[in-house]
């Protein structure tokens, strides 16, 4: 069950700079894809595709005390693997927007946030 996280920022470097800076995560640990868009502000427009059914533990965990929707608590546990991944400072701001809540998390309808909501682990085998 994808789902998407998007965050734009202000384009402070080249394009290729925070691609690496990305992708650096990525081989860190950080999980699902990412594509990132130049547009005409000039910002970069990066959107994060996510998987619900292997985030579902944990991003319920986070959301888990009521005070954090399940969409910001999706924000905190991608801005925590681009963080442990290794994104350094070139990536810092698009860590920060999500954070702070600032960025846009969309499934198209399909349930994904709603199922990590109500997400509960399976039984472990006796």
């Amino acid at each position: 069950m994808k789902y998407f996280i998007a965050v734009e920022i202000d384009a402070t470097c080249p394009v290729e700079d925070l691609k690496a800076a990305l992708q650096c995560a990525y081989d860190g640990g950080a999980a699902g894809h990412f594509t990132i868009l130049v547009t005409r502000a000039p910002t970069h427009l990066v959107v994060f595709e996510r998987d619900g059914e292997q985030d579902g533990e944990y991003v319920s965990k986070r959301a888990d005390n009521g005070d954090v929707s399940i969409e910001k608590a999706a924000m905190q546990q991608l801005a925590a693997e681009l963080t442990d991944g290794g994104s350094g400072t070139v990536a810092q701001p698009i860590v920060e927007e999500l954070l702070s809540g600032d960025a846009q998390c969309f499934d198209y309808g399909i349930g994904a946030f709603e199922a990590m909501a109500e997400f509960m682990p399976e039984a472990e085998s006796l």
